[in-house]
């Protein structure tokens, strides 16, 4: 299981690598509002678990796995959002920071509560 911190960083390289095939520890920190050199820390994490493909100065990219865990968060922000506005009638300009919050919720840490 990945950490809150790891999908966002998975979720960020994601978008970011659609402007650039590899994508930059500064393009990273600026989409996170973070230090270099807490995104260098991150992405050596992510690279021993395989999810991306990081040489440092030459940028990163994201693994078959990866980009899989990504596309997963995605989803699952976007269902939350279609959930709160179609069902709990909440307006499309107030889920997005709710959703962000949501979509890190699995369903075995709802099961285990």
């Amino acid at each position: 299981m990945n950490t809150l911190a790891e999908e966002n960083y998975l979720k960020a390289i994601y978008h970011l690598s659609h402007q650039a095939d590899n994508v930059s520890t500064n393009q990273i920190a600026a989409a996170l509002n973070t230090k270099a050199a807490s995104v260098t820390d991150m992405l050596k994490k992510l690279a021993d678990k395989q999810l991306i493909n990081y040489t440092p100065y030459q940028g990163v990219t994201l693994t078959t796995a990866g980009e899989k865990i990504a596309l997963l968060i995605i989803r699952k922000h976007r269902l939350w959002e279609y959930f709160l506005v179609e069902k709990l009638n909440f307006k499309w300009d107030q889920v997005h920071d709710m959703a962000e919050e949501l979509e890190h919720i699995s369903s075995k840490e709802l099961i285990d509560r």
